[in-house]
Formats: structure tokens, C-alpha cells, sequence
């Protein structure tokens, strides 16, 4: 049972009908309206059939509670479901009736619109469609209790709403025994009635009516009156009885109109009949009547005065009964009236003790509001402490840059001397092995046979004709020899090659044609204190950023998403793998990131499908921690799913920091190897710098709707920790279509 208490009470008294029960318990699992807003108390007035067998099987399917009393009356059982109901509305229903699927439903909405508390709603009950209704049927009187109930809560205002849209069915026949008991009842319950209140109201209510005479309502005394029409009463039972069989055999005074000639003839010889039999039998009443209105009188009105004996004796009884349940109304008072004397105590003092509490609290809340003032002005010190050491840092990092472009331009001046002067020493170089092969020339011998011979005789000497360019090539030689670091110019060049990006001029056989440089990990643009994102109620994109370590990654790129504008709204989450290093102390200290940690080390796949949980954007972009976006980044990827409304996932181009291509999309070959498009070549080729549809997009850099991510299932957990799971996504992706 919820603690919670239900909007509504159905109690339904019940006495040895195990089988309807059944029906209408099942009437009220199929209600309308939720099964926590309303309960069903069976009150068992002593049954001895199935009644409780019934009910055990239906408390697992609605809130059911069961009472089993002594056989004491539907009045005595109503009652004992009031005191035992939790409701704040009580629906009593009988245990015959079959409830329409709506009707609690319909009971709440006429109270939630009749809201006093002197309001009743009255319910419309009819006959089941699966009954046959017959004329004696018709006549159905109400229950005297209930009225007795109505006219006492009348003097307290109560006022009757009848709401046609609560539907039950009755769904059992009266028959004719049944209706002669039911009009006794009635009369016993009228005459009580009667008895317990004076009201002329009432005694107008309860007065007797005569059929016989002029169908009219008399006021008599029950007692004098009784023998006068008790054997009328019997006869009359009697001729009812034989109407009900006279009906049964065959006349059926409302038959319809489409029957053929023959059944309409069949059926005007029975009702001649019927009405010839009915004629005899008014005239053997009529003349019975009057012979035996004297001599049954005596006896019948013995047997009356016993009856009312019995009736008295019954009032007496109850009357009885209702003074021991008054001494224990009395004793439970005195306990109630215990009960609220000692929470009164127990209530002071806990008033007391709060109060005290209370005041310990303040005094601890003003202490603490001064250490928050004391927090609060440090916080502004070190504020503008940092902010002075900031201005200077920037300062310096400008002076610094402009050094250091300074030295950048000195070191590409001289390179380019360098190489000036490599490419002089290698003419000169030409210029000498140039002479040396004109010496020892067989024309230059024929030309100048006396030069030759003084060469041979004279190595050392200069040869006439040639004098200039070997004074030329010896001034060169004593010069290199004089200057050994021209043998190592070609180091030297090679140490001072610029770290900017290089402009490649080919690429050929897959290899660049320009040595790799090695390059550092990257510098942060902005500091981490400096770094803080918006937070908006709803957002376009959610970036992903698994991460394991490597901070000086992570806060390069956090540092480019921050100084990158752009027009769309997004989130970033960051999803912490575990680091050891100083991830978990600095990424929580950047406003407006979402930082996530893994309890144990779970990989790349893990990390992004816990991350895309978290994520509220309509689009999610996963991102590594080791890539720096550059302008315009996002708008691009968004305005390809603009652009190609078939798209599913959309890649970014990733560049080295050296300027060469690392992918511009993947290829996945035949036998399922995979490979980077363009790997190594020149980032600025047109081959790779326009839109294409490619075999899958590196997770590094993958943007893809939420709503297909979730379809898709997310990143395939068999690839942990990582690896193809991208590829494994933008196939299930093109399958999707």
C-alpha cells in the first residue's frame, strides 16, 4: 500500500455471492483511471461460499483490502468499510452491479467540478444489456437505509448531484420471491423509519397506501390497519405469481411489430385467452376477498402483532447495541483526548528544543557569513593580484612573440646568405675543375706546346695565357683552406630551417618530398582560469572530448574552442577516462564545462557513448583532446547537413601541425584494411578541399545527428577499447540509408 492516500473508497458489501463478485471486481481492474488513485474494500458479512478465495486473487491486480464480520446486515457492513477506507471520497456499490469503465473516472471529475463538502454525486444504475427485463422488474424501490442516511445528513446541508455519465449495470434478475421479500423489507424499514424520527417529513414519507381503494396515500395506524388488508396482501401475491407464469408460457405483452400473420394470430388467441382468465380470476378474487375478510381477521391480525413484537424486540436490541457503542465512542474519546494531552507535552518541549537549536544555528550562520565575507574579500585580492600578473604575462608574451619573430626573420636572412654562399663556393669549385680539365686537354697542349712544357718542367708556375684564372683558382683555394666551415655549410643550413608550416611543392609515391619536422606538443593560447563557456537552455551541437592524460592537449584545445567564435550554440563535455595526471584538479575549474569522470579506466568507446548520454545538443561532435579547430569550423560541418539533408555523418579535414594532410576521409579497401585519403600530401591540393561522400570519418573529428546515434546504437562496444568503431558507425549509417 502506497502512502499515499487514494482519491476514492469503493466499499461493497457482500453476502455469499462469490460468482458476481467476481464480475464486478473485475469491472473495477478495468477502470480508467490509474489503479494508485483509488482502492476496493470487500466487507464479508459472514459469507460461506468463495467470497475470500475471490478477493485473495484480486489483490495482486488492484489495491483490494478484505473484512470478514459476522453476518450483521449491508448496514453494518457499510459502516465497518467507512472506518477502514483511506479515500477522501467513499463510493458504496453493490456486489451485483457491474461497474462501466469509466465511472470512477467520471465520480472524481463531477467532484473535482462540485467541490463542497455537502455535495453527493448519484450515479446512474441500469439493467445489463445481457438481462431480459421483465414488467415486475420495473418496479424497483430503493433502499430505506440509504434514505434514512440522506434525511439525517440533510440537516447538515447535504445536497444530491445526479451525474448520468457514471455508468453501472445491474446484472441480476429479480425474481418474483425475491421482489415479495424485497416489498416486505421495505415495509419493516419504513415503519422503523418512522419510528425513529418524528419529522412530519417523514411520517409523510412512511405513510401506507390502499390499491384497492382509490390508489391513494392514507395516514393510518399500521397496527389497527393491518388486519384489514393482510389477506388481500397474500391473495395479491398470489395473483402476481400467476401472472409471472401466465408470462412465462408464452404471452409477451410487448412484442414487436414485424411478426408475420401467422405469429400475429397465434399471439391475438393467446391474449384472448390471457384476458378470459384474467376476468375469472378477479371475480374468485373479489368474491374470496369478501368471505374471508371476517373470519382470517382475527388470526391475521394475531400473527401481525407477533410480527411487531419480534420488530420491537429487534428495536430494543439495536437500541442495546447502540449504547455499548456509545460507552466505547466514550472510552475511545478519553484515550483520544490522552493521546492529544501528551503530543501537547511532547510538542512544547520539542519547541523548546528546536528553539534552542534554532539559536545555535544562528549563531553558526554568522559565523559563517563572516568567514564567507573574510573568503569573499581574499577572493578579490587574488582576483586582481592574478589580473595584474595576467596583464604582465601578456606583456611579456607580447614583447616575446615580437622577439621571437624577430629572431625568425634574422635566422631566414641568414639561411638564405648561407645558401648564397653555398651556391658561390660550388661555382668556384666548378670554375677550378673547370681549369684543371682545360690543362689537361690534348687541344690546349696542341695550342700552347711551350705552356705545357714549362707545366711540366714548372708544376708550380702559371701558365702564360691562363694567368688570370689561376691566380683566380689559387686565391679560391687558399680562401677554402683558410675557411674550413664551408665544408659544413650544408649542417649548418639545415639547422636553421624554419618551424613555420612549409609550403610542399609535389607529392609523389606517397612520400613527402620534404623531410618531417618535429614538432612540440602545443601552447595553450589563453590560461586555464581564462576559460569559460556559456551555459544556454538549449543547444545545437554537444562536443564530446575523450580524454586520458596528456592535460597540455586537452587545454590547447579547449583554449581554441574558446578564442574560435561561432555563431551556433553548444556545450562542451569533457569525459575523464581516469588521468593521473593534473586533468581532475584544473578541468572542473573551467566554467561552464561539462566534466565528466569514469570510475575505472573503460577506453575511447565507453568514454564517448557516456558522454553522448549526457548530451543535450541536436547534433554531437566527437572531438580528440590533441586537435585545434581553426575559424569557421563548426558552421562548415553544420551547413554540410544543410547542404546534403541525406547526409548521416560528417568529417572534418585533419591537417599535422606541420602543414602536411593526415586524412581527408578514409578508404576501406576489400580485405577491410582501411587507409587515410591524401595521408602525407599537401593539405592545400584541390583534391582535398572540397564536399565528397567518403567510406567513413575518422572519430577525431565526426559530427552526426543524436536522434541516428541513438538508432544506430552508439559506438559498437566489441571494438574496446578502440579502433573501427568509427568505421563500424558510418557503415551502419549508410545502411540506415
Amino acid at each position: 500500500m502506497g502512502t499515499k492516500p487514494p482519491a476514492i473508497s469503493v466499499i461493497i458489501p457482500t453476502f455469499n455471492r462469490s460468482a458476481m463478485l467476481a464480475d464486478t471486481l473485475e469491472s473495477f481492474a478495468a477502470q480508467s483511471l490509474p489503479k494508485n488513485r483509488y482502492e476496493v474494500i470487500v466487507v464479508d458479512d459472514g459469507s460461506k461460499d468463495a467470497t475470500r478465495e475471490v478477493c485473495r486473487d484480486f489483490a495482486s491486480r488492484i489495491e483490494l483490502k478484505y473484512l470478514h464480520i459476522d453476518n450483521s446486515g449491508t448496514s453494518a457492513a457499510k459502516n465497518t468499510g467507512v472506518l477502514a477506507s483511506r479515500g477522501k471520497i467513499l463510493l458504496f456499490f453493490d456486489d451485483d452491479d457491474i461497474a462501466d469503465h469509466r465511472l470512477l473516472e467520471e465520480h472524481l471529475k463531477a467532484h473535482e467540478h462540485h467541490q463542497a463538502e455537502n455535495i453527493a454525486i448519484l450515479g446512474y444504475t441500469t439493467w445489463a444489456p445481457t438481462l431480459s427485463v421483465t414488467p415486475l422488474m420495473r418496479f424497483r424501490a430503493p433502499g430505506i437505509e440509504d434514505i434514512e442516511l440522506g434525511y439525517r445528513l440533510s440537516k447538515f446541508g447535504l445536497r444530491v448531484v445526479f451525474h448520468r455519465a457514471a455508468v453501472s449495470y445491474m446484472t441480476r434478475a429479480v425474481t418474483f420471491d425475491e421482489f415479495c421479500e424485497r416489498c416486505e423489507r421495505q415495509g419493516e424499514a419504513l415503519f422503523l423509519f418512522s419510528q425513529l424520527h418524528d419529522d412530519p417529513i417523514v411520517q409523510q414519507y412512511c405513510q401506507l397506501a390502499d390499491p384497492l381503494i382509490e390508489n391513494r396515500a392514507v395516514g393510518v395506524d399500521a397496527e389497527a390497519r393491518w388486519p384489514e388488508i393482510a389477506a388481500l396482501f397474500r391473495e395479491k401475491v398470489d395473483q402476481a405469481g400467476r401472472v409471472e407464469r401466465l408470462l412465462a408460457w408464452g404471452f409477451e405483452p410487448e412484442a414487436t411489430l414485424k411478426e408475420s400473420d401467422n405469429a400475429a394470430s397465434k399471439r391475438s388467441a393467446q391474449a384472448e385467452a390471457y384476458r378470459l382468465q384474467m376476468h375469472e380470476l378477479f371475480v374468485k378474487v373479489s368474491e374470496r376477498e369478501r368471505l374471508s375478510s371476517e373470519g382470517a381477521a382475527a388470526h391475521q391480525a394475531e400473527a401481525y402483532r407477533l410480527q411487531m413484537h419480534e420488530l420491537f424486540a429487534k428495536v430494543s436490541e439495536l437500541a442495546a447495541q447502540e449504547e455499548g457503542y456509545r460507552l466505547q465512542m466514550r472510552e475511545l474519546f478519553a484515550k483520544v483526548s490522552e493521546l492529544e494531552r501528551l503530543l501537547s507535552e511532547r510538542g512544547a518541549t520539542h519547541q523548546a528544543d528546536l528553539a534552542k537549536q534554532t539559536a545555535v544555528h544562528q549563531a553558526e550562520l554568522a559565523k559563517l557569513n563572516r568567514d564567507v565575507g573574510d573568503l569573499a574579500q581574499l577572493n578579490d585580492d587574488l582576483r586582481n593580484r592574478f589580473e595584474e600578473i595576467n596583464r604582465l604575462l601578456h606583456g611579456k608574451s607580447v614583447s616575446l612573440a615580437e622577439q621571437e619573430q624577430r629572431v625568425g626573420e634574422l635566422t631566414d636572412r641568414l639561411r638564405k646568405q648561407l645558401w648564397s654562399t653555398r651556391k658561390l663556393s660550388r661555382l668556384l669549385d666548378d670554375v677550378k675543375n673547370a681549369a684543371a680539365r682545360l690543362r689537361s686537354s690534348r687541344r690546349w697542349k696542341l695550342v700552347n706546346p711551350v705552356s705545357a712544357i714549362q707545366e711540366k718542367l714548372s708544376p708550380g708556375r702559371a701558365s702564360i695565357g691562363y694567368g688570370h684564372l689561376e691566380k683566380i683558382v689559387e686565391a679560391y683555394s687558399q680562401w677554402r683552406a683558410s675557411h674550413p666551415e664551408i665544408a659544413r655549410i650544408e649542417d649548418e643550413i639545415k639547422t636553421l630551417q624554419s618551424p613555420t608550416m612549409p609550403k610542399w611543392p609535389g607529392f609523389d609515391s606517397g612520400k613527402s618530398t620534404q623531410p618531417f619536422v618535429d614538432v612540440g606538443p602545443p601552447i595553450p593560447s589563453v590560461p586555464v582560469e581564462s576559460i569559460h563557456f556559456p551555459v544556454h537552455e538549449e543547444v545545437e551541437v554537444s562536443i564530446i572530448i575523450p580524454v586520458f592524460n596528456q592535460f597540455q592537449f586537452t587545454h590547447a584545445c579547449l583554449a581554441s574552442l574558446k578564442t574560435v567564435e561561432e555563431r551556433s550554440r553548444f556545450e562542451v563535455i569533457v569525459v575523464d577516462d581516469c588521468s593521473t595526471d593534473e586533468t581532475a584538479e584544473l578541468l572542473p575549474r573551467m566554467e561552464g564545462v561539462i566534466y565528466l569522470r569514469n570510475e575505472r579506466n573503460s577506453g575511447f568507446i565507453a568514454s564517448c557513448n557516456r558522454g553522448a548520454e549526457q548530451a543535450r545538443g541536436k547534433y554531437l561532435f566527437f572531438l580528440n583532446n590533441d586537435t585545434i579547430v581553426k575559424p569557421c569550423w563548426l558552421s562548415a560541418l553544420l551547413d554540410t547537413f544543410a547542404e546534403a539533408p541525406r547526409a548521416g555523418i560528417v568529417g572534418s579535414k585533419l591537417v599535422y601541425p606541420d602543414g602536411r594532410l593526415q586524412e581527408a576521409g578514409g578508404i576501406i579497401w576489400r580485405d577491410a584494411s582501411g587507409w587515410n585519403y591524401g595521408k602525407f600530401d599537401d593539405s592545400g591540393k584541390p583534391e582535398y578541399n572540397y564536399l565528397r561522400e567518403v567510406d567513413y570519418c575518422s572519430a577525431a573529428a565526426l559530427m552526426i545527428p543524436k536522434s541516428l546515434f541513438q538508432k544506430l546504437g552508439g559506438f559498437d562496444p566489441k571494438y574496446a577499447p578502440a579502433y573501427y568503431e568509427d568505421t563500424d558507425l558510418s557503415f551502419k549509417a549508410r545502411k540506415d540509408g
